[in-house]
């Protein structure tokens, strides 16, 4: 008695392996991210900039943090977060855009403190604003500028062209901080 175990199309086997590498790119990429600020390389003006604004920060401004891909924009706040003790309440803008979405998120974020770590502190990152455009996000820059003047907690804004003419109103409300062009971690050649 034999029984055949037929192996399945690959056609129903692409979702799980495309799952199951970019889990695993994931991974690498959070092993080898900087955990610290001794593990970051080439962004000391920016950093100290960061944490000049962390310790003396005044509600009414954020800071937009600019460079290329890859310059570490990310990477410093998520080091300096741990420098100062404070959980990073990240928001990528390719997944919320418009102004309803906007207002309902980092609206809460701005004016509540986290559940989990009470008595912490909390950074708001708006990662990757290039993202919002066009007529689906109309008025999310708009809900954006209102939330940085309302927020309790420091709001830190990461993009890589801040001159845009979608930003104009953006920039009036924050200071501009360039990140060099490659950001290095221990773990680079």
């Amino acid at each position: 008695f034999f029984l055949m175990i037929r192996r399945p199309p690959r056609s129903t086997l692409f979702p799980y392996t495309t799952l199951f590498r970019s889990i695993f790119i994931m991974n690498l990429i959070n092993k080898y991210t900087p955990k610290s600020l001794e593990e970051v390389y080439g962004q000391e003006k920016a950093i100290y900039d960061l944490s000049k604004y962390l310790t003396n920060f005044k509600k009414g401004k954020a800071i937009l943090l600019y460079g290329p891909f890859g310059s570490g924009k990310t990477s410093s706040v998520y080091a300096l977060a741990n420098k100062f003790n404070k959980e990073v309440f990240e928001i990528n803008a390719s997944d919320v855009r418009n102004k309803d979405a906007i207002n309902s998120i980092l609206g809460a974020a701005t004016k509540q403190q986290s559940l989990f770590s009470f008595g912490k502190g909390k950074i708001i990152l708006m990662d990757d604003i290039d993202g919002i455009s066009g007529t689906k996000d109309r008025g999310g820059i708009t809900a954006l500028v209102k939330q940085i003047s309302e927020s309790s907690f420091p709001i830190l804004i990461t993009c890589n062209n801040p001159f845009d003419q979608k930003f104009s109103a953006l920039r009036k409300r924050s200071e501009e901080r360039r990140v060099g062009k490659e950001c290095r971690s221990r773990w680079s050649p």
